[in-house]
């Protein structure tokens, strides 16, 4: 059996990620456990304050990742399908209402 890899970022004295392991979100949520052990060993060695700032960065770039991995919401997906059938229904009806402005001719203030 191959030794596993250690995806790069990640170093190997601690925790490690093996390339390969599993899906893209099981990488993700197993990154995220790691690096929350982490943060948690930084704050207990040098106090709360050291890891206060990198805390929402961290947590940002995971969600991030998450969705990245997991890909998009179906939910999110059927609300924007929808959004855009409203808008072409509308650009539809706009492009008729121009349509027949053309048709009856100029409608010029002076009445020529």
């Amino acid at each position: 059996m191959e030794p596993r890899k250690a995806v790069p970022g990640v170093h190997s004295c601690g925790p490690r990620v093996a390339a390969g392991s599993g899906t893209a979100a099981e990488l993700v949520y197993h990154l995220a456990g790691a690096l929350g052990t982490e943060l948690k060993e930084l704050a207990r060695r040098f106090g709360p304050e050291a890891a206060a700032r990198l805390v929402p960065l961290v947590v940002r770039a995971l969600e991030l990742l998450e969705k990245a991995a997991v890909g998009p919401d179906p939910d999110s997906l059927q609300v924007s399908a929808q959004q855009a059938e409203a808008e072409l229904r509308r650009l539809r009806e706009e492009n008729e209402r121009l349509r027949r402005e053309l048709r009856s001719g100029p409608q010029g203030e002076c009445g020529h």
